[in-house]
């Protein structure tokens, strides 16, 4: 019975979220133009000593999912990352995927759900055993740009900016103007694998977030996506453009976090 019970609770960290999706208004088609990308994170803080045995089960349920949809065309992106820069605290590991529409979301934690569903009893135990807490994210993408791969195990830079009340849309101009063209020149030289800014589509943080994702090969292409960067402006452009994006942000609230990934694909 002990067993039984486990794994309703750990189905039930999926089956909650699928029904949270269910109960979610449609959206109108407009709301979801072509193009479109969504993701979903979930930020995974992993008891010490068992971060083995954590990946191995993960894997086991979310590689067959990821691989069957992605060849469906349902998932754009996705992977499995541990924590390469670690936070005292702080979470360990990040599942994610990236979808065209909201519907894709609720497709995959249908799946993830029915997976988790063909584990033992004793292989149920085991994985939530490993858990000490979890964290969802829901995000929308408003800049985005992915080459395909598969078989890489990239570096994951997450920066999160926190864009000061009613000038989101300022920000928004701002990177599209100055950040985009010297990430889409990095990418045309290979130093880059993807971009991408996003913001929360449904908040479980403050609201002026923005999420700031880079891929890149190893830490040497970062160097160069940084040497990119730096000529494409003179220093004074630089320092003009820089005091423009504090203008319209927080920049005490700017963080850095840096993952690897474990299994990586991106159709």
């Amino acid at each position: 019975m002990g067993g039984f019970t486990m794994k309703r609770r750990v189905i039930f960290l999926w089956v909650a979220l699928i029904v949270a999706g269910l109960l979610l208004p449609a959206l109108p088609l407009a709301a979801q133009p072509p193009g479109q990308r969504y993701e979903y994170v979930t930020l995974w803080k992993v008891k010490p000593g068992k971060s083995g045995e954590f990946v191995e089960l993960l894997k086991k349920v979310q590689q067959p999912v990821l691989d069957r949809l992605v060849t469906e065309g349902v998932v754009l992106a996705g992977g499995i990352d541990e924590a390469f820069v670690h936070i005292p605290g702080g979470e360990t590991h990040v599942t994610w995927w990236q979808v065209g529409s909201q519907s894709g979301i609720q497709r995959v934690l249908e799946e993830l759900a029915a997976e988790f569903g063909k584990l033992t009893p004793d292989e149920t135990q085991k994985f939530a055993g490993t858990i000490e807490s979890h964290h969802d994210l829901f995000l929308r993408h408003l800049i985005a740009s992915v080459k395909p791969s598969t078989g890489a195990r990239p570096f994951h830079w997450i920066a999160t900016v926190k864009v000061q009340p009613g000038k989101g849309g300022e920000y928004e101009e701002l990177w599209r103007k100055y950040r985009q063209p010297g990430y889409e020149k990095a990418m045309a030289e290979g130093h880059l694998l993807a971009y991408s800014l996003a913001v929360e589509e449904v908040h479980t943080e403050d609201p002026g977030y923005r999420y700031l994702w880079l891929a890149f090969s190893d830490l040497a292409s970062r160097e160069k996506v940084q040497a990119v960067l730096h000529a494409m402006r003179t220093e004074e452009e630089r320092r003009r453009i820089e005091a423009l994006f504090q203008g319209a942000t927080d920049p005490s609230a700017h963080r850095d976090l840096l993952y690897r990934a474990l299994v990586y694909i991106a159709k």
